[in-house]
């Protein structure tokens, strides 16, 4: 509804394809419908696993179907975003069958508790949504299409490395929660284990993204799209940094429970990135905006380890 009015309104963003747009959105509803957080707490990650494979084959197969020229761009974006709609009909049709008992209408006390207790994670989520989205927007403001094209391409590979941690993140957090109440000190323990496979996982992409660059675009993406190439060499350390930051951040300060320090990283982290990106855009284009998004992640990385360290928690070691 917000963007809504901003668009009806504001004439600088009438460069913004509605239709496409709400093509899109559907992936925002398909994700309020995917009770991924269920799944998590009770580590039965499978199930997330098969539900997905099924929508997305439903997904390739619409696209070849039905996208058969340029033209069909949107029913392109509509076919993309079915994949998440798809995930969150067949995960609610799957918890109606098997714990149709979860279904209860809640207390307002017990809502209201549930928000104060998780004010912290939502504006932590909110801080990375701000820094990680905002760049392709101002770069918009200062660029034009084919820029905005070029960078976001890059950008979709870089985010489709960083991706496949998700899933073991998912995995495993719920585990590491558990651990830490149990015993802390085989919790840190296993989070250094994690670490480690982290680590060599986001340097071998790292190496993989930064020598083949010129190989992956002409594959993925195509000659015209030659001018990523140096703009995926500039994003190609993220996925290390991601991958520390992920362990430092999520799986550690957040499951020993100092989710305030967490919260704020973040948002000094997007604080920075805001105050950067428009100068950096408008002198260098889309160079600059990825050595904001390059430089940002380096600062939540950083600021995730010195914090704990000041609090006595040794991870790297």
């Amino acid at each position: 509804l917000l963007f809504l009015i901003i668009y009806l309104f504001t004439f600088s963003l009438n460069f913004i394809d509605i239709k496409l747009f709400a093509a899109l959105y559907l992936n925002v509803i398909g994700n309020i419908m995917f009770p991924i957080w269920f799944f998590q707490g009770i580590q039965k990650m499978e199930y997330i696993t098969v539900i997905n494979i099924l929508s997305r084959s439903i997904t390739v197969i619409a696209i070849f179907l039905f996208v058969c020229t340029p033209e069909d761009y949107i029913i392109a974006a509509a076919c993309q975003s079915l994949t998440n709609v798809l995930s969150g009909i067949f995960a609610l049709l799957f918890l109606i069958k098997k714990y149709n008992y979860l279904f209860l209408f809640p207390s307002i006390k017990y809502v209201a508790n549930t928000f104060i207790e998780g004010w912290e994670i939502f504006i932590s989520t909110l801080a990375i949504n701000a820094y990680t989205a905002t760049n392709i927007i101002v770069l918009r403001l200062f660029t034009n299409d084919v820029i905005v094209g070029y960078y976001g391409a890059a950008n979709k590979i870089i985010d489709s490395i960083k991706g496949i941690l998700n899933p073991i993140s998912l995995a495993i957090f719920p585990y590491i929660s558990q651990q830490v109440i149990i015993n802390k000190s085989n919790a840190i323990l296993f989070i250094r284990k994690v670490l480690k496979c982290y680590s060599i996982f986001g340097f071998i992409m790292f190496f993989i993204l930064f020598i083949f660059s010129d190989e992956i675009v002409s594959v993925l993406l195509g000659v015209q799209y030659e001018q990523s190439i140096i703009l995926i060499k500039i994003l190609s350390a993220i996925p290390f940094l991601v991958a520390i930051s992920n362990v430092l951040g999520t799986h550690t300060l957040l499951t020993f429970g100092y989710n305030r320090i967490y919260s704020r990283i973040l948002l000094v982290s997007a604080l920075i990135s805001i105050i950067l990106i428009i100068p950096m855009s408008y002198f260098f284009s889309d160079k600059g905006a990825a050595f904001t998004m390059l430089l940002t992640e380096f600062c939540v990385t950083l600021m995730m380890y010195v914090s704990l360290r000041k609090l006595d928690i040794h991870i790297m070691r």
